[in-house]
């Protein structure tokens, strides 16, 4: 099938490593048309610099190809920008097709690996994969052996500051351009494995992501989600260029937060080792721990691993909620979790130093280019990696909010959805008094408090008295467990979070409406595999678990009402950029029910700031109820926002 007399082509890159902020780079681009035609160039790459070497007739074909012809990727923003930054063409997302975003559309819960889905439906060996990793393998065997001086994958190459964290997929797959260089260098026979090792699972690639389109596209029109699939292929151009843009990040800042949670973390391990009589002297190490927890002080638990009993976050947070402040045990615990929380502190500013780019002419700050995936979650929320925007932590004494902000001369706005998610239970179950609440502006959890604490609240005379005198108790542990609820806990953690024995049964029978919304979710589980969002979105819940459906119906609807702004904002602020001719307004980041816009910093950003308010809260038209946002200005720190009105 053609278009406009052009084909459609399944395209492919393969590159030096996985992070072209650093500079990793494509040295294979590989193509197949729907009628089989196999287009491809391989281009050596210089081992002492990772860099490929490309003739520039051949990126001049490439540009042309690109740039001229219609195409299908899997994970099209990662082949864009590889692209893109070799000078090998610029991709038109509107006119790009995504098996990626296909497949979750599809199938939101099942792998969506290329070559899991090419096994699954087109029955398409993953043999090429094994092939070319051993290759590699003992490709980078010999190029050791030679002592070559060549510039091997490795943690202490700048090129790879993800993989330095997390080399879960091994360092091989670094170096696929590797077997080819070994069989230059040692002319190697023609028929060697290593000449064509790669060039093989290159254009298997092609030729799987045009024929997993070729059934996908089938499949959304006959299930009637080709709609679905435009909407969420429509983000693929709006986090990219957030990716682009970055988020500034001020480097003063975060040497100051390193010095200072470094010492705070040797502070706290200090004071552990005195309250445990230095009967330990590696925190780090599990064996002594449990010597200490269950030994040296007695305590107990029933939550045990394979090397005994458990050390977790959780299961410290459990013994300290039972040890009195007066204790050696609790003040142990409490400052183990202190050097744990800032230890983790100092190592996500190190990260954010690692994942930076330097921004000519200005020492003092570095962006970091983080990339918000689309189906990096199974439902429709999107996720976040290299680093992981979505866990800057925010809490008092921890927060990592405050190395990032606009840079002189610029102004950010945080754009927040008012608690979305249980505002969705809220109004899809029904249930008047909690709609009540909402409208009225009273805290929803405080129905639920006095459901779990009647005679605490009795006392308290009412709501908001409660909420101030058990603020750090009873108001909190009953918040953790509303979202412990709608995130799908079983009954037994739902009433571990609520800290009150047989809660989830009380409120699910002391609010029927509550009780048959989450009933309706687990039977579409059961019956369909899937629950459907508000918005359409199907998304299947995992075998055997019903009871996390619920959470699938809010998170699905909740990121849909994110994805739809997206979207708009994107657009909105695309035409204020065309209008003035250049580049000024950009959103920077999403992070879970926010979104933030760097804007310049000067006067007139009011109006701009409350279509933008207007944009997302036309989410809550599409999904059928309110969805009220909260506005932030941010003038130096993320860290310190300020409640901004829109009033006219």
């Amino acid at each position: 099938m053609t278009t406009n007399g052009k084909p459609l082509w399944g395209t492919d890159t393969e590159t030096t490593g996985l992070d072209v902020w650093h500079g990793c780079r494509p040295f294979f681009v590989s193509s197949c048309s729907e009628e089989g035609v196999i287009k491809f160039w391989e281009w050596d790459v210089d081992p002492f610099t990772r860099e490929p070497i490309i003739p520039k007739e051949e990126a001049r074909e490439v540009r042309e190809h690109i740039n001229g012809e219609r195409h299908v990727f899997h994970n099209t923003k990662f082949d864009a920008r590889m692209l893109d930054r070799a000078g090998l063409g610029k991709i038109d997302f509107a006119n790009v097709q995504d098996t990626l975003i296909a497949s979750h559309v599809l199938a939101s819960g099942e792998s969506h690996a290329l070559k899991d889905l090419c096994l699954q439906y087109l029955d398409i060996d993953d043999d090429d994969q094994q092939e070319l990793k051993d290759a590699v393998n003992e490709a980078r065997r010999i190029a050791r052996r030679e002592d070559w001086g060549w510039r091997l994958a490795g943690p202490e190459d700048p090129h790879f500051p993800a993989m330095k964290r997390s080399p879960k997929a091994g360092w091989g797959v670094m170096d696929m351009w590797l077997p080819r260089a070994v069989a230059k260098k040692l002319d190697l026979p023609e028929d060697h494995i290593f000449w064509n090792v790669c060039k093989r699972y290159a254009i298997l690639d092609a030729e799987r992501t045009i024929g997993l389109w070729l059934m996908q596209r089938e499949a959304l029109e006959e299930e009637g989600l080709y709609g679905l699939y435009e909407t969420r292929r429509k983000t693929l151009g709006v986090t990219y260029r957030m990716e682009e843009r970055g988020v500034t990040v001020d480097r003063r800042r975060v040497e100051s937060g390193i010095s200072k949670y470094t010492e705070e973390a040797a502070r706290s391990e200090k004071l552990c080792y005195r309250f445990a009589d230095h009967s330990i002297d590696n925190l780090r190490s599990n064996k002594q721990l449990q010597g200490v927890l269950y030994g040296h002080f007695g305590l107990t638990t029933e939550k045990k691993t394979k090397q005994g009993y458990s050390t977790d976050a959780e299961t410290i947070r459990s013994l300290l909620s039972g040890q009195s402040p007066r204790t050696k045990a609790y003040q142990f615990l409490k400052h183990l979790q202190n050097t744990r929380k800032f230890s983790k502190a100092v190592d996500y500013l190190t990260s954010y130093k690692d994942f930076g780019v330097a921004i000519k002419g200005c020492d003092d700050w570095f962006t970091i280019h983080a990339s918000f995936n689309e189906t990096g979650t199974a439902t429709t929320r999107l996720s976040s990696s290299n680093p992981n925007a979505q866990n800057i932590s925010k809490q008092d004494d921890f927060n990592l909010r405050e190395v990032f902000g606009p840079m002189p001369g610029r102004v950010w706005y945080s754009i927040d959805y008012e608690n979305i998610e249980l505002r969705i239970f809220a109004y899809e179950s029904g249930d008047k008094n909690l709609i009540k609440a909402f409208e009225d502006g009273y805290s929803v959890h405080l129905i639920i408090a006095e459901l779990l604490h009647p005679k605490e609240f009795a006392e308290c005379g009412g709501g908001e008295a409660f909420k101030k005198k058990y603020k750090a108790t009873l108001y909190q542990w009953v918040k953790n467990g509303n979202f412990s609820l709608i995130y799908g806990a079983s009954p037994r953690k739902a009433d571990a979070t609520y800290r009150v024995p047989g809660a989830y049964d009380r409120i699910r029978k002391n609010l029927p409406l509550i009780d048959k919304f989450i009933s309706r979710q687990s039977n579409d589980a059961r019956t369909k595999g899937y629950v459907t969002t508000l918005g359409g979105y199907r998304l299947q819940v995992p075998r055997g678990e019903p009871h996390k459906a619920a959470n699938y119906f809010v998170q699905g609807s909740a990121g849909w009402a994110m994805v739809l702004a997206l979207v708009r904002c994107d657009e909105y602020l695309r035409g204020i950029n065309a209008d003035i001719g250049r580049d000024e307004y950009y959103m920077n980041m999403t992070i879970h029910d926010e979104l933030d816009f760097d804007f310049p910093a000067r006067k007139g950003n009011t109006p701009k700031i409350r279509r933008i308010k207007q944009l997302m809260e036309q989410s809550g038209d599409d999904l059928g109820l309110p969805t009220p946002v909260d506005v932030e200005i941010i003038k130096k720190t993320w860290a310190n926002g300020e409640g901004l009105s829109l009033a006219t």
